[in-house]
């Protein structure tokens, strides 16, 4: 098969993403840090709310639980920016500033890519895992091709297509490597449900930027193939 059109091997999309990880790590956790302290404020904040009457609280309660929803979505939306554009070496506040004008575009599209999931789901397991796999990058060809609503969800099926297994196999070693690390520190550790949250927190950024990275790889070969067509038909 020609290298061209060759997915990047795991090998190498590991070693890409930990690259990318380590260099951007501060930008990364500051990012996925605010919904944190967020979700901080928030129990401090109730702590406090049951002391009002119930009235008055439930409107703030709603109020609090848009905050969080927002925050997010946006957090998550600032986090791929932050890998996208990674080679302008943007930082926190910048992320979040271009992830602002999609914030919306962003919540539909992760909202339609759920319900196709659980859609696919409730058809049973290998239809919903068939169907993760197909609309995994919706909102990275949102943030990188400004393409939006249902038009990501089937951009993404076109980049999947002729590389499902490729792409699913890519998707469960990354898995199955983390389940043998947290099975490796449970055995050393007693309070390992905290320390596992620690864990969790510090490497969803790095699985993020290994989905970005095999989602680009995708692009990338789509893009090969269109041209060699245009070429041909010429």
């Amino acid at each position: 098969m020609d290298n061209q059109q060759s997915l990047i091997s795991i090998t190498e999309l590991l070693k890409n993403s930990w690259e990318i990880y380590k260099e951007r790590f501060k930008v990364f956790i500051g990012i996925i840090s605010i919904p944190i302290f967020i979700y901080i404020l928030m129990g401090i904040y109730s702590v406090f709310i049951n002391k009002i009457p119930f009235f008055i609280s439930l409107p703030l309660i709603f109020t609090w639980i848009i905050i969080v929803i927002i925050v997010g979505f946006w957090s998550s939306l600032a986090l791929i920016f932050a890998i996208k554009d990674r080679k302008e070496n943007i930082g926190i506040k910048e992320s979040f500033k271009r992830g602002k004008p999609i914030l919306i575009p962003f919540a539909w599209v992760s909202f339609l890519t759920a319900i196709v999931l659980f859609g696919g789901f409730l058809l049973f397991i290998i239809p919903g895992i068939i169907f993760t796999i197909w609309f995994l990058f919706a909102p990275y060809i949102l943030v990188s091709e400004g393409t939006k609503g249902m038009k990501a969800l089937f951009r993404s099926k076109d980049l999947v297509r002729g590389k499902w297994f490729q792409v699913f196999w890519r998707i469960i070693i990354i898995f199955i490597v983390f389940i043998i690390f947290f099975s490796i520190i449970s055995r050393f550790l007693k309070d390992f449900s905290f320390i596992s949250g620690i864990i969790t927190f510090l490497i969803s950024p790095f699985l993020t930027v290994y989905y970005f990275l095999l989602y680009e790889d995708l692009k990338r070969i789509k893009n090969f193939s269109e041209g060699n067509t245009v070429i041909k038909n010429q």
